[in-house]
């Protein structure tokens, strides 16, 4: 017997709690996000633990009459970096609605209802929220931008590259007078200093600290010895992660469309010839880590090169199949890294998200991947 539809204004909802975490982990497994690769990124064994990542996350679950779960909004506030200060940032992470309800208006107009409140009620944030949208995501894109009343304004600000690297080559090249190595507990404090000097000089990255970076929940599964640094006549000038976040975030394949649907097959015999990485089949897991927590003084390429490399190299004995990071499109750094990685690029688009006719501040977004 077919599930019966009901009418938007009969859903109701309601922030989630603890209660709600089985729904709200099973629509991340059927709501993929759209794209030449549509892929779920779900949050297993649990779905706030994934969500504790990305700072003070709030969640809006919609429901049928009948209990069942159709759609989430999620609404995050995290110490960012705004016009060079430290400042509580509010992002919008997760909005995942089911087929079914993807053109009702009415929920959508309701959802952000609610997180505009979160917004409103959120303290010393500035009047928006950033987010990011795939750009190949032309459903989402196309409704978000319409400027549909009752829905917040969404502006474009700049384009972001995810590159994803395969990891079975060697990167790691010496660069004379610096040395490269994985960190020790006794690095923390400098890591640190090499993080605030790097996100002050750009726009709505995190704000890094000791307290957040050895926090269970803030970095989950990420440890200190997990660093590299690079140093300089014994100071840290270069640092990054390698964040391995499959614990309780998982990234799944369920299909390709437009060119890829045909040549993917093509593409995954030629990989490594090409020195690109295979392309997995549907229904498989990316076995994968972040380059995260990305630092490097005066956005020296070389250093850049070195501390990436040697972290990519130590990926290799551990059996990733990819490495992700994420630089904005005019970001010093990026022309390095995609000739050092030869990665498979996602684009997508920063927005800053407001119901307020808003500019943010001038400079160059550096967002961290693992923490979207």
């Amino acid at each position: 017997m077919e599930r019966q539809s009901y009418p938007t204004r009969e859903l109701t909802l309601a922030v989630a709690g603890p209660d709600d975490d089985a729904d709200l982990r099973r629509l991340m497994r059927e709501t993929p996000m759209g794209g030449s690769i549509s892929v779920a990124f779900e949050r297993e064994p649990s779905f706030f633990w994934g969500s504790a990542v990305e700072g003070e996350c709030t969640t809006v679950v919609a429901r049928e009459p009948s209990g069942r779960a159709v759609a989430l909004f999620s609404h995050s506030v995290r110490p960012s970096w705004v016009a060079r200060e430290p400042r509580r940032l509010g992002y919008l992470s997760a909005l995942r609605i089911a087929p079914a309800y993807r053109a009702r208006r009415g929920l959508l107009i309701r959802g952000f209802a609610h997180v505009r409140r979160l917004q409103d009620a959120a303290s010393d944030v500035p009047p928006y929220a950033i987010t990011t949208i795939v750009s190949d995501n032309r459903a989402a894109v196309r409704l978000l931008e319409a400027g549909l009343r009752g829905l917040p304004r969404y502006t474009r600000r700049d384009d972001m590259i995810t590159l994803a690297a395969p990891c079975w080559r060697r990167r790691y090249r010496p660069v004379p007078g610096l040395e490269v190595r994985e960190a020790t507990a006794g690095d923390l404090d400098e890591i640190v200093a090499a993080l605030q000097r790097f996100g002050r000089r750009h726009v709505f990255g995190p704000v890094w600290d000791a307290s957040t970076l050895t926090d269970p929940a803030r970095c989950r599964d990420l440890r200190v010895e997990d660093f590299v640094v690079a140093t300089r006549g014994g100071r840290v000038v270069g640092c990054v992660a390698l964040w391995d976040q499959s614990g309780f975030r998982q990234s799944v394949v369920h299909g390709y469309s437009g060119a890829l649907a045909w040549t993917r097959h093509l593409v995954s015999l030629a990989a490594p010839l090409l020195g690109v990485p295979r392309l997995p089949g549907e229904g498989r897991r990316l076995h994968h880590a972040a380059l995260s927590h990305l630092a490097v003084d005066d956005d020296d390429a070389e250093v850049g090169r070195a501390v990436v490399g040697f972290a990519a190299d130590r990926a290799r004995p551990r059996g990733y199949q990819y490495l992700t990071t994420m630089l904005c499109e005019r970001h010093p750094l990026l022309a390095a890294m995609r000739q050092l990685l030869r990665p498979i690029e996602y684009r997508s688009t920063l927005y800053l998200v407001s119901w307020d006719d808003v500019d943010g501040p001038e400079g160059i977004p550096h967002l961290e991947v693992a923490v979207l």
